[in-house]
């Protein structure tokens, strides 16, 4: 690129030479001495008389703001080459960047940039495009699935929570009844037992009443039997009760448990209780009966 510079400023040097050697207004011949003085001095003036010039020309000319640096070294021979063929002006080539750092600005002068060809950019952008769509819509639809699966679980759950409650509803119902049951058993037994006192006070007044009457000693025999099989019934009657209650207090003890027992058990079982109890009622109404003749 030097020796370019070099080449160009040599040739406009002498072009500069000659035409100012051309416009020379003629003037008188010099006598001897006058032209042997000036001689000496002539060629160093006009060298320093056009130098300024040739080098505002040259930088004016060659200074594009392309530091030698960015120039294509591999291009260099045949600018070299073409720049020493006499009439040849070497082109500027235009840089990104001027020599002093800041960014070149493109002149009217420039050769046009190359043209740019956009279509792999917009093929790019268009694929990505599709593999965008694409994942969107596969997250729309792995949402709807989740959002539906969601949906179902949670009515079923619901219908479940429902059924639970009512089978809640309805145990404790029966839980309230078997408990009003016992305690109306729980008054029989004590009214039981309060009969069966008396009865055995009856039996020990008819005892002492046999040893102070033997004339009656019969009825009292007779009443004696009566007791002792009142008493015996009595007592058969006390026990199924207390079987009752018992069966009773059990049934209430596998209720309050439901989930422990199937419920086919939890339904016979109840119905043998009812059975026994029932039983028990009708021995202990018997017992009155006999009890108040």
């Amino acid at each position: 690129m030097n020796r370019d510079t070099d080449a160009v400023d040599e040739r406009t040097t002498s072009d500069l030479v000659s035409d100012d050697v051309s416009t020379e207004p003629d003037t008188p011949a010099p006598t001897e001495d006058e032209a042997s003085a000036p001689a000496a001095a002539s060629p160093a003036s006009a060298a320093t008389a056009s130098s300024p010039s040739i080098s505002a020309l040259s930088a004016a000319d060659l200074d594009d703001g392309t530091p030698e640096s960015d120039a294509d070294p591999e291009s260099d021979a045949s600018d070299s080459d073409e720049a020493d063929e006499p009439g040849t002006v070497v082109a500027p080539v235009p840089a990104a960047v001027a020599p002093d750092g800041r960014p070149h600005r493109r002149r009217k002068t420039d050769p046009p940039l190359p043209a740019q060809d956009h279509e792999p950019a917009r093929r790019g952008r268009r694929a990505g495009w599709i593999v965008t769509t694409v994942l969107l819509l596969l997250l729309l639809t792995g949402s709807v699935l989740l959002n539906w699966h969601l949906w179902t679980t949670t009515d079923e759950w619901q219908a479940r929570a429902d059924a639970l409650t009512d089978v809640n509803y309805d145990l404790g119902e029966r839980l309230s009844r078997e408990e009003q049951t016992t305690m109306q058993l729980g008054s029989e037994i004590d009214l039981l037992t309060q009969q069966l006192a008396t009865s055995n006070q009856r039996v020990i007044d008819l005892g002492a009443s046999k040893a102070s009457a033997e004339d009656a000693s019969e009825y009292a025999s007779q009443q004696i039997d009566q007791l002792t099989t009142s008493l015996t019934n009595a007592s058969a009657v006390a026990n199924a009760l207390h079987r009752c209650v018992d069966g009773q207090q059990q049934l209430v003890t596998y209720l309050e448990n439901p989930d422990n027992y199937e419920p086919e058990e939890l339904a016979d079982y109840a119905q043998s209780v009812r059975q026994l109890c029932a039983a028990a009622e009708s021995s202990n109404e018997q017992l009155r009966e006999a009890l108040s003749e």
